[in-house]
């Protein structure tokens, strides 16, 4: 069987992330690839081991290409959480020995594979969504270390990382071999999650696509709530929780898929991505049917709600306790205005708001 060109294209390894959490009537790849069975290639044992850690993944195979998705699973269950706290801190999350097992056993399921058919493995690919993706930088960290000719990927076959909304891998992230890999994390404006856990593994390019919820909607309401609720927990609390419902909208699997589908990004091929994130921006932008969609804003970060509220005081900027950084009150709690008052106004003023001002098509 004859192979021919690289085929794996940003809609693929989007499509393999979200079939990844195998919810009812979640999108497929297409007929070209081949999924492997779990039970060809995991043991009773290593299935245990995925279960204690709340682990999952799938493998698939594109017999006449001799390409290889490794997609794993986000999270979904208690153990997930209880992972998750590990990422956030820095360290190597405890299922990520796990998730390497099952990396290598999958690569010589598919070696096999392709074996039977004459065909050469010719690109291998890991891909997440948050802590699968996370999952997914470690595992192309593990494989771009193997060398020599029973290395599971073969010298002349490059690794590409495309992980969704992943945090960091702690110390993981600087003992990769570059040369063997390519790695991009992308992400919502709003997600909070990627910005978690450390360092993204040595060379990954980040790109925040201007979807969802921005981060002053998500990040910014929360810590202004967690700041507002010990004074004020009757405006704080709830404003803590807005910002939670619009982090978790932010984090959505299918948020990046849903939108990228129908744009130039959606159909270039994922190792011909380069290592620009504008070049990226540009083709999410290109091709796209909503407009309000491909001219929202990035937000990357909550200085820009300070910045728009100094410039409307004059360059004066007090904070939401009215209080500039110099110590002086803002003139308007001298006339009077209460706490909570003032604080909801300076919320309207630095663009915080409980709900999304442009609606996303959200699965």
């Amino acid at each position: 069987m004859s192979q021919s060109n690289l085929s794996v294209t940003v809609n693929d390894v989007l499509t393999a992330d979200v079939a990844a959490y195998g919810d009812p009537g979640a999108p497929q790849l297409g007929e070209q690839w081949t999924k492997i069975p779990l039970e060809r290639f995991t043991d009773e044992q290593l299935r245990e081991r995925m279960s204690h850690f709340g682990y999952s993944g799938q493998v698939y195979v594109n017999e006449k290409t001799g390409e290889v998705i490794i997609a794993n699973r986000g999270t979904q269950t208690l153990a997930n959480f209880e992972t998750d706290a590990g990422v956030a801190l820095g360290m190597v999350a405890n299922a990520q020995p796990t998730a390497d097992e099952f990396a290598k056993r999958a690569l010589r399921a598919a070696r096999a594979l392709l074996a039977g058919d004459g065909v050469k493995m010719s690109a291998v690919y890991t891909t997440g969504h948050s802590l699968g993706g996370a999952e997914a930088e470690g595992q192309a960290q593990m494989l771009s270390l193997e060398k020599g000719p029973d290395a599971l990927v073969p010298p002349d076959v490059h690794i590409t990382n495309f992980s969704i909304d992943a945090p960091g891998v702690g110390e993981r992230a600087h003992q990769g071999d570059q040369s063997r890999y390519t790695s991009y994390n992308v992400s919502s404006q709003g997600d909070v999650v990627h910005k978690a856990g450390g360092d993204q593994l040595d060379g990954t390019l980040e790109i925040s696509l201007p979807i969802g919820p921005r981060i002053m909607q998500t990040e910014g309401m929360m810590i202004a709530g967690a700041a507002l609720s010990v004074e004020l927990p009757f405006v704080g609390l709830p404003m803590l929780a807005a910002g939670a419902q619009q982090a978790l909208e932010a984090h959505k699997s299918t948020l990046i898929l849903d939108h990228v589908i129908g744009t130039a990004l959606g159909d270039m091929k994922v190792t011909e991505l380069g290592a620009s994130a504008s070049d990226i921006l540009a083709a999410f932008r290109t091709g796209a049917t909503d407009a309000q969609r491909t001219n929202a804003q990035v937000q990357p970060d909550t200085r820009v709600a300070n910045e728009a509220h100094a410039a409307s005081a004059n360059d004066e900027h007090h904070d939401i306790w009215g209080l500039d950084t110099k110590g002086n009150i803002d003139p308007a709690v001298l006339k009077g205005i209460n706490a909570q008052a003032y604080a909801e106004r300076w919320l309207d003023a630095n663009g915080y708001q409980p709900k999304p001002r442009m609606q996303y098509k959200i699965n």
